[in-house]
């Protein structure tokens, strides 16, 4: 259920040092409760768009707001950067404490809670990801895997509205990718936005319902997954492969409202093919 938004209008950004905007004209809204994907080759303004959207970067021109409420000032900003959770692509780039505890404490006791109230929000955080065990080691003596746990679970501890993930599957293995799906399957149910940037055109067709395609700072395209990731023009505009499961799908000439979305999908399609 989309319930909660937020929107980015008529958005320009442009580094202090440059003389082009990384982000032109950007009108885009994000809901809780839904899956997204942002696709495009690097530097076509993915990282740029959401460290905007989560309130790090100021917009040069245009506006964000939270539901109806125009961001303008600094208490606006610290509520931005609450409801959007930001998870960097390298973990250790959002490290602030020691240990896990810590590091999960740390984001609600800026936001002015107690003793108690920090301690109860890092035992809930802690049970949702199924971490308790990590609790009072060294960040620096986590796997890869767990440190993209415990920066998850901190931008949880804010209790956020939605959460955005710069390209997370990045130098994770199998197993450790099929753990962070596993956890994007938790916070889907609880309601959150989830919002990510990614290169694996596969990931993005099984998982999201909607993708954005930006190029040059601009969004290309946007729309339902499949609209968008079938349009051979936009795929071909954008450099992007088309997915594997599409492919799979024209080669065996399903009908085209029966396109599968993943593997149990498709191999149902081949049964239902075999027996006529």
């Amino acid at each position: 259920m989309k319930s909660f938004n937020v929107k980015l209008k008529n958005v320009f950004y442009k580094y202090p040092v440059s003389e082009k905007f990384a982000l032109e004209d950007i009108t885009l809204e994000f809901f809780s409760g839904e899956n997204v994907v942002v696709l495009g080759e690097n530097g076509m303004g993915k990282s740029t768009l959401f460290l905007t959207t989560n309130g790090v970067y100021k917009p040069t021109s245009g506006e964000i707001s939270i539901g109806s409420h125009i961001i303008k000032d600094k208490n606006d900003l610290t509520s931005l950067r609450k409801t959007v959770g930001l998870v960097f692509q390298d973990p250790e780039t959002q490290f602030i404490a020691p240990t896990v505890e810590e590091e999960i404490s740390f984001g609600p006791f800026n936001l002015g809670m107690n003793n108690e109230e920090v301690r109860s929000v890092v035992e809930r955080v802690l049970d949702i990801l199924d971490i308790q065990k990590l609790r009072k080691k060294s960040l620096y003596a986590l796997s890869g895997g767990e440190k993209k746990l415990v920066s998850i679970a901190s931008v949880l501890a804010l209790d956020p509205k939605i959460i955005i993930f710069d390209e997370p599957t990045a130098g994770l293995d199998y197993s450790n990718i099929k753990l962070f799906k596993e956890v994007l399957e938790i916070l889907k149910k609880r309601g959150i936005g989830l919002v990510i940037s990614t290169h694996d055109i596969n990931f993005a067709w099984e998982w999201a319902e909607r993708v954005i395609i930006l190029k040059d700072g601009k969004v290309l395209a946007e729309g339902d997954t499949i609209s968008i990731l079938s349009d051979e023009k936009i795929l071909k505009e954008s450099n992007l492969e088309k997915p594997d499961l599409l492919k799979f799908a024209e080669l065996i000439k399903t009908e085209k409202d029966i396109i599968p979305r993943n593997f149990t999908e498709l191999e149902n399609i081949i049964k239902s093919i075999r027996l006529g």
